[in-house]
């Protein structure tokens, strides 16, 4: 706990008026924390919350709550352990944190709970009313270094909601977020997601994601797609979405499985059977053809847009 450390107690933290300099006056809120003696060598770099404590970053669509250049091993922003514990971020920026070995912006551990958010339908920002951009983890020997933005793992649970989620990395495991371990779930709907220079959403060794309402695009992929599900009883489901990657979904192994339905996508490569008999995907050359100006991050649907 680099910045706080809460056992079985709660923290509000809000927008606030005054900044402090780290690296700049702009920056404001739990800011630029390390755990650990060491280059990172600890858990939570900015706020490690267990034991049924309760942490809320509440903020507004003009002023968000910041969880900001905070650094340790596992969780650089925050780490969430505990299944009486409880975090919530609403209308909050996660950004520019490193969780070396996992969770570069946030890792729920241990049966918690996060929620990610938006207080309003319509988010009058550019990126969203939340937040979580910039993030990363890092190569390490024997470390597979999962979650750039979040990591989910130990059967936690996340509702990631009206969130944009931009440029986090993870050296191939979800540089957006990971899921992992039986009883780990999570519900991800109504977010944007870009930018990213891996995968953005990985699955493994028995994590559940459903996503809905996503919006994913300039991703780079590689040869693999923008979902990747991997080990027996893992699963994703993706339901009326825009995925705009040059692959939506990377070949499954292990016994993994996907689901899927109304997808505008560029490729139907690993792609499941639809519910529907007649198909409910639609193919696309490009993203112009679905966007407005995509290049400029705040998508937008043209007015003949297939989706």
């Amino acid at each position: 706990g680099g910045g706080a450390y809460l056992d079985g107690c709660d923290m509000n933290v809000f927008a606030g008026a005054s900044n402090v300099g780290c690296p700049s006056a702009a920056n404001r809120g739990i800011t630029c924390n390390v755990a650990g003696s060491g280059p990172g060598d600890g858990s939570g770099g900015g706020v490690y919350a267990s034991n049924g404590a309760v942490v809320n970053f509440l903020g507004s669509a003009s002023a968000p709550a910041s969880l900001t250049l905070n650094r340790a091993e596992h969780g650089g922003g925050l780490f969430l352990t505990g299944a009486a514990s409880e975090a919530e971020f609403r209308d909050a920026e996660i950004v520019e944190n490193a969780g070396l070995l996992g969770g570069g912006g946030v890792a729920a551990d241990n049966g918690a709970q996060l929620t990610i958010r938006a207080s309003e339908a319509n988010c009058a920002q550019p990126f969203g009313c939340s937040s979580v951009v910039d993030n990363y983890t890092a190569t390490a020997v024997g470390e597979t270094s999962p979650g750039g933005g979040v990591w989910v793992t130990g059967g936690a649970d996340a509702s990631i909601r009206r969130t944009t989620f931009r440029n986090n990395s993870a050296p191939g495991s979800g540089a957006a977020l990971a899921v992992q371990g039986a009883g780990s779930t999570v519900l991800f709907e109504g977010n944007v997601v870009f930018g990213h220079p891996s995968r953005p959403f990985y699955v493994s060794a028995g994590g559940n994601l459903t996503a809905a309402f996503v919006t994913a695009w300039g991703n780079t992929v590689g040869s693999t797609g923008t979902f990747t599900a991997a080990g027996a009883g893992s699963n994703i489901a993706v339901y009326s979405s825009v995925t705009l990657d040059t692959q939506t979904f990377t070949t499954l192994s292990g016994g993994a499985t996907y689901g899927g339905d109304c997808i505008v996508t560029r490729s139907l490569t690993n792609f499941p059977a639809p519910p529907d008999p007649f198909g409910s995907f639609e193919l696309v050359a490009s993203e112009a053809e679905v966007l407005v100006s995509p290049a400029t991050g705040s998508p937008r649907l043209r007015s003949d847009s297939p989706a």
